[in-house]
């Protein structure tokens, strides 16, 4: 940025200047039509304080003012850096003792960072890296490598040097490829990762297919299991549990746990016996919730352990 082109932030301007940055996004058309406030609700192109709960991408400091963009977007300047301002363009050169928050510890070069807003919210940050400056993309929740992959070699396409983080990895437009992206994060190229994703996948469904051979015995193992210790009263909704969870992720292993406690229990052991064992089993949060509740429904004195046994 040239210099004559540029305003010295000062502590003297800086109000004028937000002043001026909270006309500029409130004559945007893209931030017109989103009409959103932040959560404080401050409306598009206040100035408000930021406080450290609220810092995000674009924040550089806590308890420092910041303009409302839209969204949860917000920007942060501050006496020292360099502005450039127009009707159509925003850039804003940050100080490079700022640049390592902003960049959660990562520097780029010396003053090298900067926030570009573009009209109708075409707005990017570039960095300099080993002289060369790059256009930082961002990733939406959800997207994938290939995708990040292939942003960047359409920018490249397109003149424009790019770089992109995924996973704390950073990718940039004039050296990315697929496989090299891959080998950085998986270890493996492409082709050997869809190899291995295939041979999982393989792997998985010829367990499954084994396992899904196993079902009506295991159902009728369980099934045959209850009736030795439950009233018979209970048979029929026994049967209906174990059907379903002979089924679940667990293969049963949660209703093959209750039988253990409910034996105890059946055999006038006391409480804090059947609670030793349960708590000895290897479960999960959920497993152990799911035995609790299968003891509380079938097991003499179910529902006196399953209080001993607490949430």
């Amino acid at each position: 940025m040239a210099k004559k082109q540029t305003i010295l932030i000062t502590e003297s301007n800086i109000k004028q200047i937000y002043s001026r940055l909270g006309a500029f996004f409130r004559s945007c058309e893209h931030c017109k039509q989103y009409k959103s406030t932040s959560p404080s609700g401050e409306a598009i192109g206040d100035v408000y304080p930021v406080h450290s709960n609220q810092a995000n991408d674009l924040m550089l400091s806590a308890d420092k003012p910041a303009i409302h963009l839209f969204a949860s977007i917000s920007v942060s300047i501050y006496p020292g850096e360099r502005i450039y301002i127009d009707s159509n363009k925003i850039i804003i050169q940050k100080k490079n003792k700022e640049l390592v928050t902003k960049t959660k510890g990562k520097t780029f070069g010396e003053n090298c960072c900067y926030i570009i807003f573009e009209r109708d919210y075409k707005y990017y940050r570039s960095v300099q890296v080993d002289g060369v400056k790059y256009r930082v993309l961002y990733n939406l929740l959800g997207t994938t490598l290939n995708k990040c992959v292939q942003k960047l070699i359409e920018s490249d396409e397109k003149g424009v040097k790019a770089m992109i983080e995924f996973n704390g990895h950073s990718f940039y437009s004039d050296t990315v490829t697929l496989d090299s992206a891959y080998m950085e994060i998986q270890g493996k190229t492409y082709s050997e990762f869809v190899a291995d994703q295939e041979t999982a996948l393989a792997r998985w469904n010829k367990e499954r297919a084994e396992d899904e051979a196993l079902l009506p015995a295991r159902i009728e193992r369980l099934k045959k299991a209850g009736r030795e210790l439950i009233h018979k009263e209970l048979w029929e909704d026994w049967d209906k549990m174990v059907t379903v969870r002979a089924k679940d992720i667990y293969k049963g292993f949660e209703v093959d746990s209750s039988l253990k406690i409910i034996k105890v229990l059946t055999e006038d052991e006391d409480i804090e016996s059947a609670v030793k064992v349960i708590r000895s089993q290897g479960h999960s949060g959920m497993s152990y919730s799911l035995v609790r509740e299968i003891v509380r429904r079938f097991g003499v004195r179910g529902e006196e352990f399953a209080e001993a046994c607490g949430k």
